[in-house]
């Protein structure tokens, strides 16, 4: 009865988060038009963050309950959600995925770079506060080659008013509270989950919370889409997976050094990314095009890792 509890209590702040996170994407994009910011920057900064954001409240908040584990499960199983299952659904829902004009090899290298330097780091079965650093390092040098892009892309314009914009700030400002203080509940549930069960938190993090955690990306990359304004996706799906595997794992380790729990998990789930990374390096190189055949591919690759998250801790116990 314990679990199911908790089960649904994870289940139910979840999907306040899921909302909660709608609304922030929605504001801030009309907030930043009005503002006037670079197109390039609102979709890889603004929709970056925002998309990470319950990953970052919820990493934090595991990291000040003395679980870091739940911090590094949900990044990394939100950037596997994000680059197989959500980039997978989008592929086959447009049939065919062009990314040619928005997301260049270049910021495929940045990525491809910051997933290997995170593995190579937690290598050891640790993540000290210098790892943190060097994580954040990286991280940084991404922002910067972002901001001194030549490169300029439209978005649709978006007319807001004053008093409209009061409105969205206030949404958005509401969004970023409720997202922090559910994600409170969230980490309370998933511990009292990973007691009850005998399960490592990293675990549930991977197959409970990064795939519910996934849901808003998805949304937004069909809206978007639905919009006529595909060639946006990659960019902003791409940074997220960035900012969890550099700036939010590399917070948590900065504020809290910890050793990886069930390493074993850590190890299969790093080398499925890297492995997700090499085919998206072949399908965007060679066509700059994910056709809906491997978006099939990518969907059934998520659902395979989720099972073999499973058989992994279970033959290894």
């Amino acid at each position: 009865m314990e679990i199911l509890y908790d089960t649904l209590k994870l289940l139910a702040g979840m999907l306040i988060i899921l909302p909660a996170s709608g609304l922030l994407i929605y504001s801030l994009i009309h907030i930043t038009r009005y503002l006037r910011l670079r197109d390039y920057l609102i979709v890889f900064l603004i929709v970056g963050f925002a998309t990470a954001l319950p990953e970052l409240f919820i990493g934090l908040q595991a990291a000040s309950s003395n679980y870091p584990n739940i911090a590094l499960g949900n990044a990394l199983g939100s950037s596997i959600a994000a680059i197989s299952l959500i980039a997978g659904v989008v592929a086959i829902f447009n049939k065919e995925f062009k990314t040619s004009k928005f997301f260049t090899s270049l910021d495929l290298t940045h990525l491809s770079i910051s997933v290997i330097l995170l593995s190579l780091l937690a290598s050891d079965g640790y993540l000290s506060s210098v790892d943190g650093i060097l994580l954040l390092i990286s991280f940084s040098y991404y922002l910067i080659s972002i901001y001194t892009s030549p490169a300029q892309y439209k978005l649709p314009e978006i007319k807001v008013n004053k008093k409209h914009l009061l409105l969205y700030l206030l949404v958005a400002v509401l969004s970023v509270l409720g997202i922090y203080f559910v994600s409170q509940s969230v980490v309370a549930s998933t511990i009292n989950l990973a007691k009850s069960t005998g399960l490592p938190t990293i675990l549930i993090a991977l197959t409970m919370l990064a795939p519910l955690g996934a849901v808003p990306e998805l949304i937004f990359e069909l809206e978007i889409n639905k919009k006529g304004i595909s060639k946006l996706t990659f960019g902003e799906l791409f940074t997220s997976v960035l900012v969890n595997c550099t700036f939010i794992v590399g917070t948590i380790a900065l504020i809290k050094p910890f050793a990886i729990e069930k390493s074993i998990l850590f190890y299969s789930t790093a080398l499925f990314l890297v492995l997700l990374l090499l085919a998206f390096n072949s399908f965007l190189r060679s066509r700059q095009t994910l056709h809906w055949k491997e978006g099939i591919i990518l969907v059934v690759a998520y659902l395979v890792y989720l099972g073999s998250n499973f058989y992994i801790y279970i033959a290894t116990l």
